[in-house]
């Protein structure tokens, strides 16, 4: 995700875009990519090098809300809530940002629950730059000094540091990887799914 391959793509695919809304033209450069850890801080991020460089920084923490802990059926029936009594709850392009969030809050506000859309587990946030001087160039306006990524250097790099070193207790028959028997393997299953669901229906 961090290769020079990925920052191309997304310039040749957004660099004539206008937005829809405001019908603005924004410089297709891509700056960075974000992730979460599951619980905290991950061991995983932290470690992340290719050759002697890091790709990511620990940035901070999430507020520690969001709709995880929302299953879809009370979801489901929040939107409902909301259409009984005459309140907007669109959801999809149009409704504005995060309009699952304002659902649930709106919804969970209405049956007495404060803040409903926050669970308190608050998740590292990780920032992935595509270059070194990406501070100065969000404050400062600085010129982008691009990483030099590319997807074959990427590949081997992991190969070498990783993967190589992970094979000597690898089972054979996962060295010997088919794309092709994978998905015969995979289309077996699901006809095996299909037959004892249709064999268990009413």
């Amino acid at each position: 995700m961090t290769s020079n391959d990925v920052r191309k793509c997304f310039y040749k695919k957004y660099k004539d875009y206008e937005t829809l809304l405001m019908k603005r033209k924004i410089p297709a450069n891509l700056l960075f990519i974000t992730t979460t850890g599951a619980y905290g801080k991950s061991s995983v991020y932290n470690r992340l090098r290719f050759n002697k460089s890091k790709i990511c920084d620990f940035i901070g923490y999430t507020n520690g809300s969001g709709s995880f802990h929302i299953p879809n059926t009370l979801y489901e029936g929040f939107v409902r809530h909301l259409k009984e009594r005459g309140i907007k709850a669109g959801r999809g392009f149009g409704n504005g940002p995060s309009a699952k969030m304002k659902i649930i809050t709106q919804a969970m506000d209405l049956l007495g629950f404060k803040n409903g859309a926050n669970h308190h587990i608050k998740r590292a946030v990780y920032l992935f730059p595509f270059a070194d001087n990406i501070k100065d160039t969000i404050q400062q306006g600085e010129r982008p000094n691009w990483h030099r990524r590319s997807t074959e250097d990427i590949t081997a790099y992991w190969k070498e540091r990783w993967a190589i070193k992970r094979m000597g207790g690898c089972p054979q028959e996962k060295l010997d990887f088919s794309k092709e028997r994978f998905i015969a393997e995979m289309n077996q299953y699901l006809e095996k799914c299909k037959q004892t669901v249709a064999k268990n229906l009413p």
